[in-house]
């Protein structure tokens, strides 16, 4: 008996060593994890050109820094990108810019999207065209996929082009005395950035950061009186969080676009997208309202400003030569 509660003493010294190294690694492992990039000294540690102190990491804690690559690896895209257009909505924007209009249109029938990202698109007559913000997303996305061959395109359009960007939603909405949010949804191909932001880091890290991420940018629209839209930068996100590595993706996304270094990153990116859009509403009308007959004709009483702007659509008159 004497030996067997021998046995269970050493025994239960052994458990309770074990169990005393466990907690003293899980204490360590968290403390770790509670410190940030310069309790380490490696604030200046460069990423993409940039240091981690720089990039606005230098003092976040390394546990926030995984949730946020954790988080970029499984965005949860039905709640980011909530108004997509459709195939119906781009064939109907197909259809409005190309009746009546000089747009030229390539061998397979289709409109060359890319001439509306450099010129004004004019019609044989003043129509008055209402066009959804689903509708909208999709001519916006067709013109960025087209004008990545073109050399001309002005610096918005190939901001976007560059970063081999889809326009996933556009969303017009609390539309107020002429005024109304917007929200754009701009789904990026991280490419080479991705190898410029991991460089340095923590192998571990690099397989949570994904191959594409979401920017949604806010904003507000209405028009001045000659019909040309007014945006107005709000915020601008990844994923749709505000999270310990956005600013850093943010930063490498406008040192590569070549965007103003004394203007905030995520104000630089977000107000690229907008001037984007606006390139495109300008070269497709004038944001006002108009009589009109049944083929919608303006027949008089133009109203350009903005009374064109509307809950989830506007509508432009178009020019003419």
């Amino acid at each position: 008996m004497t030996r067997e509660r021998r046995g269970m003493g050493c025994l239960g010294k052994t458990l309770i060593s074990l169990l005393v190294i466990v907690v003293v690694l899980v204490v360590a492992v968290v403390t770790l994890l509670h410190l940030t990039p310069n309790h380490f000294k490696l604030g200046d540690v460069q990423i993409a050109g940039t240091s981690i102190n720089e990039l606005g990491l230098g003092d976040t804690k390394f546990i926030d820094i995984i949730k946020s690559f954790l988080d970029l690896k499984k965005p949860d895209e039905s709640a980011i990108v909530t108004n997509p257009p459709t195939p119906e909505d781009k064939a109907a924007v197909m259809d409005k810019v190309e009746a009546g209009s000089s747009i030229t249109i390539k061998e397979d029938g289709t409109p060359d999207f890319s001439s509306i990202a450099t010129d004004p698109i004019v019609y044989d007559k003043e129509y008055l065209i209402s066009y959804t913000d689903k509708e909208l997303a999709g001519l916006f996305q067709n013109i960025i996929a087209d004008a990545k061959a073109k050399q001309d395109a002005p610096d918005s359009i190939k901001f976007l082009a560059d970063l081999d960007a889809t326009i996933a939603s556009i969303t017009i909405s609390n539309e107020s005395n002429g005024k109304a949010d917007m929200r754009i949804v701009a789904k990026i191909n991280l490419g080479s950035l991705k190898d410029e932001i991991l460089k340095n880091l923590p192998a571990f890290l690099g397989n949570q950061l994904p191959d594409t991420v979401y920017i949604a940018t806010y904003g507000t629209i209405s028009a001045n009186i000659t019909g040309d839209v007014i945006y107005t930068h709000v915020d601008c996100l990844i994923n749709d969080k505000d999270d310990a590595l956005s600013a850093a993706i943010f930063k490498v996304i406008a040192s590569k676009a070549s965007l103003e270094n004394d203007q905030d990153p995520k104000v630089a990116v977000g107000s690229e997208v907008g001037a984007g859009f606006k390139q495109v509403v300008g070269n497709l009308g004038m944001v006002g309202t108009a009589d009109t007959d049944t083929n919608n004709v303006v027949t008089g009483n133009k109203n350009l400003g903005k009374d064109g702007i509307h809950n989830g659509y506007i509508t432009l008159i178009t020019k003419t030569a």
